[in-house]
This record gives structure tokens, sequence and C-alpha cells, in this order.
């Protein structure tokens, strides 16, 4: 699959109206700024500026399921266009696949943001997830570890549709 064909299958899933209302877009403190950053603005506005407001890592899960489910999109495309940056991926999986350390309040908020993706759009992230472990020169997930942690989130959550999960290699 190419880069392109990818941003047409998450601009397809994910569609940039409504707009969840400023008042209710984090559930964590360490979200204001994103919630200043994003309120009122379509997922299709912020991409280029993710970075600005995403330095910590909080943005994405410190959100409430519904912003959650509307702003992924800006980062999965972010995560395509910033090539070579190390952070974005490490965003995502900590976003899109609990962590082992996660403790069950955590774990049912995780829950909620997941539970708010329809078949579609569930089918995008999948794919981009994929295409990272495909192509580990994308973003920073050249790292082993990285290319490591996209392969258990696929396959142990997001349905990973290649032939060997357990490959280290990327490709």
């Amino acid at each position: 699959m190419t880069e392109q064909e990818l941003v047409s299958i998450i601009t397809e899933a994910f569609p940039v109206t409504p707009v969840p209302p400023a008042d209710g877009l984090i559930e964590h403190y360490m979200g204001e700024e994103a919630a200043r950053f994003l309120g009122g603005r379509q997922w299709c506005d912020v991409i280029e500026d993710l970075w600005t407001v995403n330095r910590d890592g909080e943005t994405l899960i410190s959100l409430s399921p519904t912003a959650f489910s509307y702003y992924l999109p800006a980062y999965l495309l972010a995560t395509l266009e910033h090539q070579g940056s190390e952070w974005f991926v490490g965003f995502l999986l900590s976003a899109l696949y609990p962590p082992e350390w996660m403790g069950p309040a955590a774990l049912e908020k995780w829950q909620r943001r997941m539970n708010m993706l329809n078949p579609l759009q569930r089918n995008a992230v999948r794919q981009v997830l994929e295409y990272l472990v495909d192509n580990p020169s994308v973003d920073g997930a050249s790292e082993v570890q990285d290319v490591s942690q996209l392969r258990m989130a696929l396959a142990n959550y997001w349905g990973f549709q290649g032939s060997d999960v357990n490959s280290t290699e990327g490709g």
C-alpha cells in the first residue's frame, strides 16, 4: 500500500464534522494546552501544528473518548507526514495500545476511547500500524523496540493481517 492510499483510507474513515465542543475535549488536566489548541478546530486543520502542542506526549491520551476519536486522524496523518520524527510513533503507541503497567481505571478509560472507533476507523488505524511496521524508516519506527511494540499492538489488539507478526525485521 502506498502512503497516498493510506491517506485516502484515513480521510474516508474519519469525518471532518461535527467538531466536538471545546468544553468537553479533555479528561485530564495535562491536556489543557491541547484543549486550547484544538478547541473548535477541525482535525484536518491541526495536523501540521500538532508537534507544538504535543511536546510531552500527553495530548492524545488526555482527550475525552469523543475528542480522541475525532482528532486521532490528525495524529495518524502527522505520523505519516513527519517522517523521521522520533516521537509520533511512541505517542501513537501509548494511545493505541495499553501499556502493561496500566491499572484497571486507566485501562477502562483506554477501552472507552477504543470503543468510540467504528470498524472503518479501526481498519484505518490497523492499516497505519501495518504501514509503520512495513516501512520502518517512517517516523522513527526503525528503532527495533518501536517495531516490536507496533507488532505487539497489531497482534494483540488491532488484528494483524500479515503473515509473520513476531518477525523483528521491518517489512
